[in-house]
């Protein structure tokens, strides 16, 4: 019941500027790679938002094209106080000038035509910690069964809205897009660790909500409109209502420290999931 409650308020609030648009630069070179990897498709899926404002932080983003009472609601702090909070866990593209805007209302998580095995390949390098450490332990998977996780949650969505023959197609909506079960079983439902590894990044997300839920009531997400400001506030604290109410089965901490301190697997992972970013985009 909370998880469907929960579903319903994240869709409720992915329609708000605040949470659905933000800036990366799609033709940014890769580090990893020297030889440009192209998509089968002749022309590119992702649709840009091509007239957007910027102010303080990336969800914080406006179309010029509005009415300009719309457009004042982000213009409560110049662009010059941005702050980088990314402290080195990832790349920050959003003050990028040749980044571009994207709306994940147009640009859900589905299938696109897109072979992405070479980088999938590459981030399961990086995410091989065995060989930094000196003793065993829950700690050397850690990271891995993260981005396992988020691999079968991706894998799991592109099944769920799967399109046939997407490179022979000129144009095609969300209605074309069907439940692919086949895709499913190749590529998340046959291997078990696979499918234990979406539960524990799910826990993981639970584990780390608990930690801020309740700092998210008081966030301010439209400085100029108290009356929409007010609204998202509630839902999150209806949000924060539902995720406590959930049981994690997922015991992410047992045995995590027994070898090692937070700070000093926080020490190795930043670089390995900093890599992980820059593959993921």
């Amino acid at each position: 019941k909370e998880n469907k409650n929960i579903n319903s308020l994240l869709k409720s609030l992915m329609t708000t500027k605040f949470f659905r648009i933000f800036r990366t630069n799609l033709l940014r070179d890769c580090e990893f790679f020297k030889k440009k990897q192209k998509c089968i498709l002749g022309k590119c899926p992702v649709y840009e938002e091509e007239e957007y404002n910027i102010t303080h932080i990336k969800t914080y983003i406006v179309n010029k094209t509005l009415d300009s009472k719309t457009q004042e609601f982000t213009k409560h702090i110049p662009i010059e106080e941005y702050v980088d909070h990314s402290d080195g866990w990832m790349v920050d593209e959003h003050l990028d000038e040749e980044g571009s805007f994207l709306d994940i209302q147009k640009n859900p998580e589905r299938f696109t035509g897109y072979n992405g095995s070479i980088i999938w390949n590459e981030i399961n390098k990086q995410t091989q910690l065995n060989h930094n450490f000196s003793t065993p332990g829950p700690h050397q998977d850690f990271l891995y069964r993260i981005v396992s996780g988020l691999h079968s949650s991706i894998s799991t969505h592109i099944s769920k809205f799967y399109l046939d023959d997407i490179e022979a197609r000129e144009n095609f909506s969300l209605i074309d897009f069907y439940t692919n079960y086949d895709i499913f079983y190749e590529r998340v439902g046959k291997y078990p660790d696979r499918v234990k590894n979406l539960f524990y990044i799910y826990g993981f997300f639970l584990d780390a909500l608990n930690h801020i839920i309740a700092n998210l009531p008081h966030y301010t997400y439209y400085a100029d409109d108290e009356s929409k400001n007010q609204r998202i506030q509630n839902r999150m604290q209806w949000f924060g209502h539902y995720v406590s109410k959930i049981k994690n089965t997922e015991k992410i901490h047992d045995g995590l420290y027994n070898d090692i301190s937070k700070k000093e697997l926080a020490e190795k992972i930043k670089p390995m999931f900093r890599n992980v970013t820059e593959l993921l985009n």
